[in-house]
């Protein structure tokens, strides 16, 4: 149970407060005063009751040791998301909390690093970003038990505007395959008209375009990291329900999406079973070059 021992050094008295962790571990804290002691106890026994009891000296571990043990294991990460997260964890993150035990980093500090952030002119959305993964970091450790509570909370943050998107009409579409390298023209259209990222794109194997059934799946992207490309599985593969899409060419082309049997109307839809989103292209679509492997070579004319 816990309790406090008087003690006597050098004819003043201390108060060392004593308790059993969780854990079944005897801990201790001294004081110059009883109260203060006595106010220790009652949170301590608090925490505990409450579950939200922490190791002290697991809060005193330092942010810079604490995101080399959990960045470890973020297995589940593409590179290309670890190469950003990095860049901005030494860039604008551990540069002020680095160094800072976790215990000792409160939501005061938190709240003054952002206002930091945007006086000295980074954009609101890279601002916000450099919070989450704070965030993260944080909220991690107390999942791990390493601090009871995250300062993230209750953190101003400047308001993101977002950006107007620019999209290319049927007709601007047909003029950019028709002005970029033959072997680029596929790889337009497909981008246009069936939804696909870049990374999508170029992850694009031969083996995956069926032309006796007018598909292409979409199974693999490739991403680019600092000096070097990364292929990997495509990601969310059940992003797209299936929909039809603007006309690609023919007497349709540059009609609105859907209109009009003339042209050739593509589809994408999801596979039941093998996780992979398809872009069905009915009647004569897209033909494949580049043996090499990858597909968007040419397309019909």
């Amino acid at each position: 149970m816990a309790h406090i021992e008087k003690r006597m050094r050098g004819g003043r008295p201390s108060y060392r407060a004593r308790y059993r962790a969780p854990d079944g571990t005897e801990r201790n804290k001294t004081f110059r005063r009883k109260v203060d002691a006595e106010k220790f106890l009652a949170t301590v026994e608090s925490a505990k009751l409450r579950g939200a009891w922490t190791d002290p000296a697991a809060g005193r571990t330092t942010f810079a040791a604490w995101l080399e043990e959990w960045w470890g294991s973020a297995a589940d990460l593409r590179p290309s998301t670890v190469s950003r997260d990095e860049a901005y964890f030494s860039s604008y993150i551990l540069p002020r909390f680095g160094a800072v035990p976790l215990a000792a980093i409160r939501q005061p500090d938190v709240q003054a690093w952002v206002a930091e952030l945007s006086g000295r002119g980074f954009k609101p959305a890279t601002v916000v970003k450099a919070y989450q993964l704070l965030g993260r970091t944080m909220t991690a450790a107390v999942n791990a038990d390493m601090l009871p509570h995250s300062p993230c909370r209750a953190v101003r943050l400047p308001r993101v505007e977002r950006e107007e998107m620019r999209f290319l009409n049927p007709a601007q579409v047909a003029t950019l395959a028709d002005v970029i390298g033959s072997r680029y023209r596929a790889l337009v259209l497909l981008g246009a008209y069936g939804g696909l990222r870049i990374g999508e794109l170029a992850g694009l194997r031969r083996r995956r375009v069926d032309l006796l059934r007018g598909t292409v799946d979409v199974a693999e992207i490739v991403v680019e990291v600092p000096g070097r490309a990364v292929h990997g599985a495509a990601q969310d593969p059940g992003r797209t329900a299936h929909r039809h899409l603007a006309p690609v060419g023919g007497r349709g082309a540059g009609r609105a999406p859907g209109a009009g049997r003339g042209g050739r109307c593509l589809g994408v839809h999801r596979r039941q079973g093998r996780g992979a989103a398809a872009v069905e292209l009915p009647g004569q679509g897209v033909a494949a070059g580049d043996p090499g492997g990858r597909a968007g070579a040419a397309a019909s004319p």
